[in-house]
C-alpha cells in the first residue's frame, strides 16, 4: 500500500507536466451538482484514453471486462498465480473453485490448458465476489494526468458521484506498451485478492526442530560389600 501511495502522490505532483504530453485539453470538470455533459478530450489510444475506456467498461460489465484490457503477459501471470491454488484444492479433495469456474465435470487438465484470457473470463464471477469495491459506483470520471516509469505508464483518475455515500476517490491505472498501444497491468488490489485465496501460505509452518537428547551417563560402579 505504501508503494501505491507514492505512485498517487507522484502522479498528483506531475499532473501539470504530463497533461500536455497526454494531449488532454484543459476542459474544467463539471461543477458540483451539474450533469456530466462535458466529455474530456483525450487522444485516442493514449494511456489516459485507455484508462478511461477500461474504467467505463468495468462500470458497465464488471470484472469480466478485465480480459479485454489486460496485457497478455499479465493474464498469463494471473493464471500462473491461481493454478497452484486449484491444484492444492484438488489435492485436498475440494472442488469449490473448479465448480465455480470450469464446471462440475471439469478436471485439473482443463484449467491448466485453458487460454489465459478464457481463464480470466471464467474467473470473473469469483473475483466479482472477492472484489466488491471495484470502481463501478461512480458517474463522473476525470483523467488528472500520467507518470511514466520505465516502459510502463501510471494514469491517475478521479472518480466521483453525486451520492453522499460514495463521494470521490482516486484510482491509479498502470499500463504497459503492447503492439503500438497500451494494455493494463494487474492492479495491486487484484493481486492481493488472489493471494488472499491462497490459504496454503498460512498453513506453511516450519517443522519443529528435533534436538537429540543426550544419553544418560553410565552408572558408576558401587564398592562391593566386605564378606
Amino acid at each position: 500500500m505504501g508503494y501505491l501511495r507514492l505512485i498517487i502522490f507522484g502522479l498528483i505532483a506531475a499532473v501539470s507536466l504530463t497533461t500536455a504530453a497526454e494531449n488532454v485539453q484543459p476542459v474544467p470538470p463539471p461543477t458540483e451538482g451539474a450533469q456530466d455533459t462535458a466529455v474530456q478530450a483525450l487522444a485516442p489510444g493514449s494511456p489516459g484514453w485507455v484508462a478511461r475506456e477500461y474504467l467505463i467498461a468495468v462500470r458497465e460489465r464488471g470484472f469480466a471486462a478485465e480480459a479485454e484490457f489486460l496485457h497478455p503477459d499479465e493474464m498469463a501471470r494471473f493464471k500462473s498465480m491461481l493454478i497452484p491454488i486449484f491444484a492444492a484444492e484438488s489435492a485436498s479433495g475440494g472442488r469449490a473453485l473448479m465448480n465455480a469456474t470450469f464446471g462440475r465435470d471439469a478436471r485439473m487438465a482443463e484449467a491448466r490448458l485453458a487460454d489465459p484470457a478464457d481463464f480470466l473470463r471464467r474467473f470473473s464471477r469469483v473475483m466479482s465476489v472477492r472484489m466488491p469495491d471495484q470502481p463501478t459506483d461512480y458517474d463522473r470520471l476525470w483523467v488528472l494526468g500520467t507518470v511514466k516509469e520505465g516502459e510502463q505508464v501510471h494514469v491517475l483518475v478521479r472518480l466521483s458521484s453525486t451520492s453522499v455515500t460514495v463521494g470521490e476517490r482516486l484510482e491509479v491505472v498502470s499500463l504497459l506498451p503492447f503492439e503500438g498501444g497500451w494494455k493494463l497491468r494487474l492492479s495491486p488490489k487484484l493481486e492481493a485478492a488472489v493471494l488472499a485465496m491462497d490459504r496454503r501460505s498460512g498453513e506453511r509452518r516450519p517443522a519443529p526442530r528435533l534436538v537429540p537428547r543426550p544419553e544418560p551417563p553410565a552408572p558408576s560402579p558401587q564398592p562391593s560389600e566386605a564378606g
